[in-house]
């Protein structure tokens, strides 16, 4: 993976729980690191259900390899302020591991 095709800075998030005083503890994403990233957009879908439009939007992100960041479909990527689910990670190639090809979903 040539460096010049990672132009998009992107934020890898994980969901850590935190005690706010009652019983229940509350749920909130945390950044775990911001990296470069190749960012290409696949598909848009608009669905209308129960008087309302849904719309996905699925894209397709690629990063450096690193041994130091695990990423796995319990994250979530930032890019522009707009949050992507992670729904498919492979791992690419051609000399061993190269990049991660990841598929994210828009999160409405």
């Amino acid at each position: 993976m040539r460096r010049g095709k990672c132009v998009r800075r992107v934020t890898i998030e994980n969901l850590t729980e935190i005690q706010d005083g009652t019983v229940d503890p509350v749920q909130s994403w945390a950044d775990q690191v911001t990296v470069w990233a190749s960012v290409l957009p696949l598909r848009g879908d608009e669905t209308f259900e129960g008087q309302q439009t849904l719309s996905k939007a699925t894209t397709k992100f690629r990063i450096r390899y690193n041994t130091a960041i695990t990423i796995t479909v319990k994250h979530r990527l930032v890019l522009d302020s707009v949050n992507y689910d992670i729904i498919h990670i492979a791992q690419r190639g051609t000399r061993g591991i190269e990049y991660w090809e990841i598929m994210g979903e828009l999160v409405q």
